[in-house]
């Protein structure tokens, strides 16, 4: 029997294999990638804000992506995306005394909030958030197990869905940078 050293080597070894093995799978999907980015680096670099929302299963990753965009220790400006706040998706849940649901009222609060928005949804499209973020055109969109026109899809099972949502969000901070350091031309 292996000691635990010699376990937690080979299982080291077994894991940097199978990323390396992921590693690639962004190259071949690119172009459905740059296109979403490129749209929403357009809008943030005219002046939009980025609202971010997700469902349930991936509130870790908007936390995390809100803990890394506007940090005091990042040498760079600060961009204008936000969290989605709960007291706004609370509203949408919510439905009116007759049983209906019109977010429009919602729309509005955010329409008198923000001069020019756009959404940033990452998770399941059956949920009241993605309802909402996909009825709004220009968005950033990362949908699990779906195809929406405008959007990335990503597998729920991938047992390496987390490892690509952080390659994701790291070349989407990049290329975000990038452009407003003018480091390629994102016009084309």
């Amino acid at each position: 029997m292996d000691s635990i050293n010699d376990w937690i080597l080979s299982a080291i070894r077994n894991q940097v294999q199978a990323i390396g093995t992921q590693s690639g799978w962004l190259e071949m999907e690119r172009i459905g990638f740059t296109q979403g980015l490129q749209r929403t680096i357009k809008h943030i670099m005219s002046g939009g804000t980025l609202l971010l929302c997700t469902d349930d299963s991936l509130k870790w990753f908007y936390e995390y992506i809100l803990d890394r965009i506007n940090t005091a220790y990042n040498d760079r400006p600060f961009i204008p995306i936000y969290g989605l706040d709960s007291s706004i998706t609370k509203l949408i849940s919510t439905r009116d005394s007759k049983g209906r649901k019109d977010n429009d009222d919602v729309y509005d609060l955010l329409d008198m909030s923000y001069t020019k928005y756009a959404f940033w949804y990452i998770g399941n499209a059956k949920n009241p958030n993605a309802n909402f973020a996909l009825n709004k055109e220009n968005g950033l969109f990362w949908i699990l197990d779906e195809k929406y026109e405008f959007a990335f899809t990503l597998d729920s099972k991938d047992e390496f869905l987390d490892f690509k949502l952080l390659q994701m969000f790291d070349l989407f901070h990049k290329a975000l940078f990038g452009a407003i350091f003018s480091n390629f031309n994102f016009n084309d």
